[in-house]
């Protein structure tokens, strides 16, 4: 079902004259398990285009093809139709930041106004399928908004979607502590923008919102946080250090701020600041902008040494790096909470197994590898994140480093 439905949308991009290259997310490089793996593949097609790059063109990679290519009995001309329709009327939106791991139900309310959260539906309930059954303490990283789209329930409600609208959550299978208030999504007619709204409450709510999202990428987005009163108000901090300390260095805004790709934002509540009030994470929200095809290259200096951006997806990296005798690689992230060890051989690489135990440090942060004083020595270093004792490397947090004396990337 999952290759139909990617047949189905390279068609519709196909229609629209949207290559397929200008979707390809670096991850699309990475070798597909067990399509790569002999001892469990013996089909040559699959074996050969055993990355996702390779097999976008599956009909001459693969060698087959649908013979009725439709979505709910729409063809894609139909479908590309019904779906520049849907966009053509105000729609709203829950926005809900999820950790990393299985959600039976959370169920919500819609309030409006703020206060008021008294509208529910059977349907406004939200799940996720998950090996990992814990709240580990990184369950929750670098999470990207889930929309879940409530447009169509409002007029029974007497609602419109232009209204300040907020949501609650009602009950959830997960624990207190990783369950978030979804953010309001608001996206006008026949638009691609999309406005966020963070409902500041003058009583703290059961449910907090998350400490931090990411809008999607390449979205058009504005944020604006909104008072019980109505009006709009948040504390806005230069960098991560004033944030962090509740420093004074800091602005009140009172409008909307547009969310680019090339910034990471910074707010507080303005009715719990921390004098008197504690400097708590529950009154604080970072955002910035996914950026999975951008950020976290491999940079060069004249030395021969290196930095590189430390993250879940190292798929831009799947084929290993090189470096030169002598030199060091610095690992540096900017979310969460990581580290950096090297394993002993591939297999142990390849499988994510016999990890130590260690811990980590909180982003900001950095490594520079090896802790040698002579550096990098020749052979190859199979380096990856131990945290987690495996979850973060089988989530593809690993890189090789291959190490010669001449290196051309």
């Amino acid at each position: 079902m999952v290759d139909y439905q990617w047949a189905i949308f390279q068609a519709l991009q196909e229609y629209r004259g949207i290559p397929s290259a200008s979707d390809f997310h670096r991850d699309f490089g990475n070798q597909l398990g067990p399509f790569n793996n002999a001892d469990y593949n013996d089909n040559p097609a699959t074996k050969s285009h055993s990355r996702g790059n390779q097999t976008i063109d599956y009909k001459n990679a693969l060698h087959y093809e649908y013979d009725n290519l439709t979505l709910f009995d729409m063809t894609v001309p139909e479908l590309d139709i019904f779906l520049e329709k849907r966009n053509g009327i105000d729609r709203l939106f829950a926005g809900f930041s999820l950790p990393f791991m299985h959600i039976t139900r959370i169920t919500f309310n819609i309030c409006h106004p703020i206060t008021n959260c008294i509208f529910s539906n059977p349907n406004f309930l939200t799940t996720k399928v998950h090996s990992n059954r814990n709240a580990k303490p990184d369950v929750y990283k670098d999470s990207i908004l889930l929309y879940f789209e409530v447009t169509k329930y409002l007029p029974k409600f007497g609602l419109n979607a232009s209204q300040d609208i907020g949501f609650k959550i009602v009950s959830s299978s997960i624990p207190k502590n990783v369950t978030f208030t979804p953010v309001s999504i608001f996206r006008k007619a026949h638009s691609n923008k999309d406005r966020i709204t963070v409902h500041w409450l003058e009583d703290q709510d059961e449910y907090n919102y998350a400490p931090f999202f990411k809008v999607r990428q390449n979205s058009n987005s504005s944020l604006r946080f909104l008072l019980e009163n109505g009006s709009m108000s948040v504390y806005q901090y230069p960098n991560k250090e004033s944030f962090q300390n509740c420093s004074n260095n800091r602005t009140l805004v009172h409008k909307e701020i547009e969310i680019t790709d090339k910034d990471t934002y910074y707010f507080q509540n303005p009715l719990k600041m921390p004098l008197p009030l504690p400097c708590k994470e529950e009154n604080k929200l970072e955002v910035n902008m996914s950026m999975p095809c951008t950020w976290g290259g491999l940079v060069r200096e004249e030395n021969g040494n290196a930095f590189i951006g430390w993250q879940l997806d190292m798929g831009q990296f799947s084929e290993g790096i090189c470096m030169k005798p002598g030199t060091y690689l610095t690992f540096h992230w900017r979310r969460d909470y990581h580290n950096v060890t090297q394993l002993a051989n591939e297999a142990d690489f390849q499988n994510c197994t016999n990890i130590p135990n260690v811990g980590g440090y909180s982003a900001p942060s950095s490594k520079t590898f090896p802790p040698s004083s002579q550096g990098f020595q020749a052979g190859v270093y199979y380096v990856v994140c131990p945290i987690g004792l495996g979850s973060h490397c089988s989530q593809g947090m690993k890189l090789k480093i291959n190490v010669i004396e001449n290196c051309d990337d």
